[in-house]
């Protein structure tokens, strides 16, 4: 399954469980985007100290157009999944952020008020392997 982050003026950490499917470097503790895939406008995306889950945080705010990341992760058919994750938005429109796993969105945001850190919990039955 794939989780796709489509961030713009946000913050995110993610963690999936049941422990046989791992997100590498869910909290961004490595101090960059090792484990993910960056994709699209990737200015202004950096990991940066902060966080509620570590010491690190993601953000990203491209500008004219979306940016984020994505991971696949090994999945088996049928097992349900807990995909949460930590979410704030500095405001400033335009802003957008989306949380979706194997294709099933999660979380769409669209120009959203400014809000500090709120977490986000799914549980998703993975309908195919990565």
């Amino acid at each position: 399954m794939r989780i796709t982050n489509l961030l713009v003026a946000a913050a995110a950490l993610a963690i999936v469980s049941p422990a046989s499917a791992t997100v590498v470097n869910g909290s961004f503790e490595t101090g960059n985007f090792s484990g993910w895939t960056q994709f699209g406008n990737t200015g202004y995306s950096s990991v940066e100290n902060g966080g509620t889950d570590g010491n690190k945080q993601a953000s990203f705010g491209p500008v004219g157009s979306i940016g984020g990341i994505s991971q696949n992760i090994a999945t088996t058919i049928g097992q349900l999944y807990t995909i949460s994750f930590d979410l704030a938005n500095g405001g400033g429109n335009p802003n957008a952020f989306e949380a979706s796993f194997g294709g099933q969105t999660l979380l769409a945001l669209s120009n959203a008020s400014a809000f500090g850190y709120t977490s986000y919990s799914y549980n998703v039955m993975a309908s195919a392997t990565v």
